[in-house]
Parts: C-alpha cells; sequence; structure tokens
C-alpha cells in the first residue's frame, strides 16, 4: 500500500485499543492509492489479488486493520497455500511491524482505522448533543415555558421542517371565520390567524416532505448541491420503503465518503448520481465501492454513463 516506510505510532506500541472493531465499517480500495504504493509496483500480478485480500482480511480482524504473528495462521485466513505464502512473503508482509500485543500493524491499514475511528467519534458527539437538546426541549415542554391562560401567547412556535403549517390542514387556520372544525370550510384562508402561524415558503417553493424521519433530513442536508438534486417528496417515499432509517449511519457515511471521492467531485460533480436513483438502487450497500466508485452493474466502465444517468425523469 502507499507510504509502506510511514511510521504512525512507536513500533513498541499498538496505534490503538485492543478491542477495535470496524463493525460494518466498510474497508474502501482507494484506487490512486493503490497505484502510487511501492509494494504494489514490487508485487507481480498474479499476487496482487492476494494483497488484496491480505488488507480485506486484517480489516476484519481484532483489533481492526491487524494481523496475527503466525504465517501459517495469516495464510489459512486469506486461503493461500502456506509454501507459496512464504515464498510470496517478502512482497505481501512489507511494511508491516510487530507491536508490544504481538499483532502486526501496516501505516496505511492504521491510517484508515484512525480516520474510521475519528468519524465514529464525531457521529457520536453529534448524537449526545443532538439528544441533550431535545431532553432541553421536552423538559421545557413539561414545565409549561411560559404558557398562560392566553392561548395565544407563549405557545410554542411549531416545527417547519416537517410541513409549512405544523401539521395543519391549511396556510393560514387558526382564528379565521372562513373555516369550520374540521379545517375543511369554505372560507378563503387568508386570515392572519395565531400569531405564531407559519408562512409558506419563501420564493414560492416547495415545503419539505410532511412526516420526514431525522436521518432522512440528515441525509438530504449531506446530498452535494447538483442539478440532479431534486424529487425530494419522492425520494422520502423510497427512503420509507427501504428502510433506509435502519441504516442512516451507513447510509451518511458512505455519502460523506462518496462527498470527497474522485467519482462525485471529477469535471464539477458531473457524476453525482440523483438521490432519487441513489436510494432506488441501494447505492451505499456497495455499488460504489467497487473499482473506487464506479458502477459495477452492468459489469463495465463502458456502461458508466448509462447507470449514472438512469432514472432522469424522476430526478424532478
Amino acid at each position: 500500500m502507499a507510504n509502506d516506510s510511514q511510521a504512525i505510532a512507536s513500533p513498541s506500541e499498538p496505534p490503538y485499543a485492543a478491542d477495535t472493531r470496524a463493525k460494518g465499517w466498510r474497508f474502501e480500495l482507494d484506487l490512486e492509492r493503490i497505484e502510487q504504493s511501492d509494494t504494489w509496483a514490487l508485487a507481480p500480478a498474479e499476487l496482487r489479488p492476494w494483497l488484496l485480500m491480505l488488507w480485506a482480511t486484517a480489516w476484519k480482524q481484532v483489533p481492526c486493520g491487524s494481523l496475527p504473528d503466525d504465517d501459517q495462521l495469516i495464510a489459512v485466513r486469506i486461503g493461500m497455500k502456506a509454501a507459496q505464502f512464504a515464498k510470496s512473503r517478502s512482497i505481501l508482509m512489507r511494511g508491516w511491524w510487530k507491536a508490544v500485543d504481538g499483532r502486526l500493524y501496516h501505516p496505511t491499514m492504521t491510517t484508515r482505522v484512525l480516520e474510521m475511528m475519528g468519524v465514529k467519534d464525531k457521529e457520536r458527539q453529534r448524537k449526545a448533543e443532538y439528544r441533550k437538546r431535545k431532553d432541553a426541549e421536552e423538559a421545557a415542554r413539561q414545565n409549561g415555558d411560559g404558557r398562560g391562560s392566553d392561548p395565544g401567547q407563549g405557545a410554542e412556535v411549531p416545527d417547519l421542517s416537517h410541513g409549512t403549517s405544523a401539521g395543519q390542514n391549511g396556510d393560514g387556520q387558526g382564528s379565521d371565520p372562513g373555516r369550520d372544525d374540521t379545517g375543511t370550510g369554505t372560507g378563503t384562508g387568508t386570515g392572519t390567524g395565531l400569531l405564531n402561524t407559519p408562512l409558506p415558503p419563501k420564493g414560492g417553493g416547495r415545503a419539505n416532505p410532511p412526516h420526514a424521519p431525522d436521518g432522512f433530513e440528515r441525509f438530504w442536508q449531506a446530498w452535494p448541491k447538483s442539478e440532479r438534486k431534486g424529487a425530494k417528496g419522492k425520494c422520502l417515499e423510497v427512503w420509507k420503503k427501504v428502510d433506509a432509517e435502519k441504516h442512516v449511519e451507513v447510509v451518511l457515511a458512505h455519502v460523506e465518503r462518496m462527498k470527497v471521492g474522485e467519482m462525485w467531485t471529477k469535471e464539477g460533480g458531473r457524476y453525482v448520481p440523483a438521490p432519487l436513483v441513489y436510494l432506488n438502487n441501494r447505492r451505499w450497500e456497495g455499488a460504489e465501492d467497487q473499482q473506487a466508485g464506479y458502477p459495477t452493474a452492468s459489469g463495465g466502465r463502458e456502461n458508466f454513463d448509462a447507470s449514472y444517468y438512469e432514472g432522469a425523469e424522476s430526478w424532478g
């Protein structure tokens, strides 16, 4: 792998805790990094698949990114015959060093693990802050938060992120005498209503889809701006259909990685897919993790454009 001579930590101490696990975090192959690697350059063509298998195997070990200091066990783990491993060991194990815990580590693998840990720590902090904020809001609601006998004073301003009218049926309801109790009367809906009646979106834009879960809103905010970012309502339908909320952390992590990758940044973001296509194809499950982000459903680079522009009529 790249920077084989780089030292991340002292050879005597492990670079991270012994219980560090990937826990479903995908090990993505950085094609540019691999091609620049001295180890890759020195490896004959027939040995390169074994290098990939070795790195993938190390990623699934505990600690993540390490290997046991046992040639026979490593050979068994990657499915290589012991004699062949012994013959190729100088290439396969180039750059690996032994720590005091008896495990083998590689500088580039260590870098990837530390990057993963950093992202996970930030996500845990974000969740903790979100829960703290929600607990404070709930406590304020339970304590009354300044509410009095006047229903028009001290009322909580509704959250507008899930619609234009806080779950109501009209865009100006409240004290408008033209509406009946069901909200379906014959009034024009142009009355002033309560003081905190939410206004429609500025500029004539469409409101966010109703009842959008928090995970979907985070996904929508994280998605890069492009001419194909649209059809938010349809995207929400697909989000619910594929049950993406259960995998929101995996989805967001994948989007963040793709946003800074070569494929989504080249040519001014020309190859950023529509979010609707992304969700329909469940691309966070690995459809873009092969070949440094190229779609593989059709099995070839020549069909790249067709795969990415499929479903253009639904981009909105």
